[in-house]
């Protein structure tokens, strides 16, 4: 990868009242007056809607469009196409080539969404392009801090979190630890909590190398521009101390950080000058190469993601240790996740860097390959009758319905049965390698004295159709029993999946081009796998939810997944509501069975005697036509084909194993 460096310095020209924009880089420099037009109302209003969050993506296309003309003024765009156009002549492709936009500027122009930039014609917002970095660049007053010295081991991060915030604090450490939990062998983190003065801080920061430091708890800024930091007093009986920008940022000298990101809660009210993105060139003078600030306030779910999307590509993406990168790629997957009621989420992280700096660290790329099942031997031939399956994946007609079954261990592993699947057992959860609803209904049940604890021997009689269900009365009594303390029952399930690794029965669907995909199970698990092959989805978190725009294949979290709270499907009342919002499933998502010449539909590691999968198929092939539908395929296991309900639609069953299927079709389609 070529990174082409792109240096816009704004500046006021003081004579004139005007902003000017410079663009350098190595060998020349052009300049012409910033052309944003400061006096349009409308931009105004809309601005001023964005800092309350009340804005939509067209807002932000509007605003980014016009930052892009303001920036692009007058020779500058002749000389940006002139820099592309001797980057191809050169023999570098387009997909080798990595723009970096790097801003620098003046206090009157920080407090614009230059992450919202947007450019019609090829680039769309460049905030959140996958061959684009936009950053912010320290002033030319401030020196460039050098990297600190290359680490060895696990990176370090502290977590800063200082007692009587008010802030839900432990449940954004619990987020953290979740986000950060799959990558256990590369990352130590550690918690710095309770009475968090500055020199307890700077004591803790001095006493050992710490390579990130992630700071939870509240910000502000000040109407006359003063960014303000909450860390406790150190005196008796002095809860807080707010602290100005440049002194908690000069803390951090000496100690070696070389990524703060700074997830504040603002407490100012809305202005044009709130962005805690001030603390940037502070923190840089104090010798911190690369800092993430929040530009807005930032919902818990988002912060999740951002953070579970920051690191995976810090440590494991492209480039291992380009920060650039890493905060693009977490941008973006805000940006394919979110709907319109959240439109400025993609926008909210901001990142400073000191020039020459974006490679904070190198490390090894973690060989994170999904596991092929058995690598030594051929899957067996698929009979002729499922030529049309194999013609539809070949195609990319086909959209699977994915259940829970996909996480039983391989066959190869000794298991043959749901009833002699030890997922289905009373074993501890540590012997499990991806936990089955079964065993996490039965650690629930230990975890919240449910009443009834026999009900899980029904599951066994009955077989996995029931697990789901004995899983929500189990959910639904505990938040009857304790009220106000649903967020317990959300980190339960969150801790008992946010370690766990795509199985690669995941890893193999991940590599089929399909137009999209039901997922029936709440783990996250296929987004992961989608994830671990570099193939970007957009990713639905409820049936009626709003679709992301763009071409990518649509994920379609069913029952919601646990990395978003908000969309979990728990309780017998969620799955209430479940069961109403896929009467009332967004048209998008209808679209991926309506309207297509031979669409089909295959369901793997389900049970049809599932009510959701009877509902699901119900709806969908009520949107469809049945002179375009192509043929409903759906892998059973013995004697389960025989349920009536199913007569009336157009399947072909496939009574075999799941791992033998799906690892044939894989192989299918590669040839």
């Amino acid at each position: 990868m070529k990174d082409i460096a792109l240096d816009f310095y704004l500046r006021k020209d003081e004579e004139r009242g005007v902003f000017v924009v410079q663009l350098v880089d190595r060998a020349w420099r052009v300049e012409a007056d910033f052309s944003y037009d400061f006096e349009n109302k409308r931009l105004t209003r809309v601005l001023e809607g964005l800092e309350n969050n009340h804005c939509s993506l067209d807002d932000l296309k509007e605003i980014g469009s016009n930052l892009w003309t303001g920036l692009m003024a007058g020779r500058i765009d002749e000389h940006f196409a002139m820099i592309r156009q001797e980057i191809a002549e050169a023999g570098v492709g387009v997909e080798e080539a990595h723009f970096q936009f790097r801003l620098g500027l003046p206090p009157e122009l920080e407090g614009l969404p230059w992450e919202a930039l947007y450019q019609e014609r090829e680039f769309a917002f460049l905030g959140c392009h996958r061959d684009l970095s936009v950053l912010r660049s320290p002033s030319a007053q401030i020196a460039p801090p050098p990297l600190p010295p290359s680490i060895t081991g696990k990176l370090k991060i502290l977590a800063v979190i200082p007692s009587g915030s008010g802030l839900d604090a432990d449940n954004e450490w619990h987020n953290l630890d979740v986000a950060v939990a799959a990558l256990h062998d590369r990352i130590h983190l550690e918690r710095l909590a309770g009475n968090v003065d500055s020199d307890r801080l700077g004591d803790r920061l001095r006493a050992e190398p710490w390579d990130i430091v992630h700071f939870i708890g509240h910000g502000q800024q000040t109407e006359a521009g003063k960014t303000l930091i909450r860390l406790n007093g150190s005196e008796p009986g002095e809860d807080e101390k707010w602290l100005e920008g440049e002194q908690f940022a000069s803390i951090f000298v000496g100690s070696r950080v070389r990524l703060a990101v700074l997830n504040c809660c603002l407490g100012a009210k809305p202005s044009l000058l709130r962005s805690l993105s001030g603390l940037g060139p502070f923190l840089l003078r104090a010798g911190v190469p690369a800092v993430v600030a929040m530009r807005y306030a930032i919902p818990d779910d988002v912060a999740i993601r951002f953070s579970d999307k920051f690191y995976q590509e810090l440590l494991n993406g492209r480039l291992p240790g380009r920060v650039d990168l890493a905060a693009q790629h977490a941008r973006l997957s805000i940006f394919q996740a979110e709907s319109e009621d959240s439109a400025r989420a993609f926008i909210t992280p901001v990142l400073f860097l000191a020039s020459g700096c974006e490679q904070l660290f190198k490390l090894e790329r973690q060989n994170r390959e999904i596991p092929k099942t058995d690598s030594d031997k051929r899957p067996a031939a698929l009979p002729a009758e499922l030529a049309d399956l194999v013609e539809a994946l070949r195609q990319g007609l086909c959209v699977p319905v994915i259940g829970q079954r996909v996480l039983l261990p391989p066959a190869g592993a000794g298991v043959t049965e749901p009833a002699t699947n030890p997922m289905r057992s009373s074993a501890p959860a540590s012997n499990i390698q991806v936990m089955q609803p079964l065993q996490l209904a039965r650690i629930l049940v230990q975890k919240f004295s449910y009443p009834r604890p026999k009900d899980l021997d029904l599951c066994e009689l009955a077989g996995d159709w029931m697990d789901l269900t004995i899983l929500q009365c189990i959910c639904q009594y505990h938040v009857a029993r304790t009220r106000g303390a649903s967020y317990k029952l959300t980190q339960e399930v969150q801790n008992a999946y946010k370690a766990s690794r795509p199985p690669a029965l995941l890893g193999q669907i991940a590599e089929w081009d399909i137009p999209g995909v039901f997922y029936l199970y709440f783990d996250g698990l296929l987004e992961e796998a989608f994830e671990e092959h570099k193939k970007p989805v957009r990713v639905v978190n409820a049936m009626d939810a709003p679709v992301p725009p763009g071409a990518e294949p649509l994920l379609v979290h069913v029952r919601g997944t646990h990395k978003r709270a908000d969309s979990l499907v728990l309780t017998e009342q969620d799955n209430g509501q479940l069961w109403d919002s896929i009467g009332r499933m967004t048209p998008e998502i209808a679209e991926l069975i309506r309207g297509h010449i031979g669409r089909s539909l295959l369901f793997l590691g389900v049970n049809p005697r599932d009510p959701l999968v009877k509902r699901l198929i119900s709806k969908l092939l009520e949107q469809a036509s049945r002179n375009t539908l192509g043929p409903v395929f759906f892998l059973c296991q013995p004697g389960e084909k025989s349920d009536p309900y199913w007569d009336e639609f157009p399947v072909v069953w496939i009574e075999g194993d799941l791992e033998a299927l799906i690892t044939a079709l894989t192989q299918a389609v590669r040839d």
